[in-house]
């Protein structure tokens, strides 16, 4: 989800600084500060991703990750502070940056965090089965030992029945029988 989120995350991130380089009116200091808010949720959402990707321990998704990431820190995040900078200058000069450019550098990026949420889940479902596989061989590991262990008690007290009670009982059934013991009951 962390990834999903990140996507999410991400594309309100560029909506309000598309929305605001398309404009004619100066950035708002509540857009600006939703930009900030976001960047630092999404600062949040990077490491959460790192964390699981190396939890899972699948190089291909961790490649990914710093993949995905670099381009997002190193092409994508550089445009949109260069449009946030003119912006916040309220477009005293004009755009250094078209719409256009800033629109095109956007998809890679968020189709990239797309492609992480599809690795992502296929990892996690990966793991999962694992997990379920070791669980069921453990399940299975128990329920022979405790068979085992019935099957040992069942036999055990067969062996107590046969070699020590039934024997007791024909001893104490012919010294009734001759007199030696009192009859019961």
């Amino acid at each position: 989800t962390s990834a999903l989120d990140l996507r999410i995350t991400a594309g309100m991130e560029a909506a309000i600084i598309v929305q605001a380089v398309s404009s004619t009116w100066p950035l708002a200091a509540e857009n600006l500060a939703a930009v900030h808010k976001l960047r630092g949720r999404e600062d949040r959402l990077w490491n959460e991703i790192e964390r699981v990707a190396g939890y899972l321990g699948v190089v291909a998704l961790q490649d990914k990750v710093r993949k995905v990431k670099a381009r997002h820190f190193e092409d994508f995040r550089p445009l949109q502070d260069m449009s946030l900078a003119n912006l916040e200058a309220e477009k005293k000069e004009p755009m250094a940056l078209s719409l256009e450019k800033l629109t095109a550098a956007s998809l890679p990026a968020l189709d990239g965090i797309s492609e992480l949420m599809t690795m992502t889940t296929e990892a996690a479902v990966l793991e999962a089965d694992k997990g379920r596989r070791q669980a069921r061989t453990i399940l299975v590991k128990y329920l022979l030992w405790g068979l085992s262990v019935i099957v040992l008690l069942f036999l055990a007290m067969r062996y107590v029945v046969r070699n020590i009670v039934e024997p007791i009982e024909r001893i104490d059934g012919e010294l009734q029988r001759m007199g030696a013991l009192p009859q019961s009951g």
